[in-house]
């Protein structure tokens, strides 16, 4: 993840709320996201009924460079594997997950972590 960081070749992906992404709330040590992080949070990718949303309406979430290294990762790993997931059902080729996520990260006072007052998505 270290190297991802300074890596322009790399798409990091949390999909933790907007919210925990800014920093506003941490519920793993210290808050904020891995920086280059986008922010695509889980809970965009579902209805209200609880069923995921249109092929159409998931692609808008995501960047459309389907064979870029992308990993995704959230606090524990259970987010991002339905983040990794959607992904992979659009067509993206190189698709990971950081399992140990922000568990592992924020544990690490080393590790670096930024705050921000909005969330980048990544589309943009």
């Amino acid at each position: 993840m270290l190297a991802a960081i300074d890596n322009d070749s790399v798409n990091l992906i949390d999909a933790l709320t907007h919210s925990q992404y800014r920093g506003d709330s941490s519920h793993y040590g210290c808050p904020g996201h891995i920086p280059t992080a986008s922010n695509v949070p889980y809970s965009s990718l579902i209805e209200d009924s609880g069923c995921y949303r249109s092929a159409e309406e998931l692609t808008t979430l995501f960047d459309d460079a389907r064979d870029t290294r992308t990993i995704n990762y959230c606090g524990g790993g259970i987010a991002a594997s339905a983040t990794a997931f959607v992904m992979t059902r659009l067509g993206y080729t190189d698709v990971a997950v950081y399992t140990a996520s922000l568990q592992e990260w924020a544990a690490d006072p080393t590790k670096p972590l930024v705050t921000g007052p909005e969330p980048v998505t990544s589309s943009q």
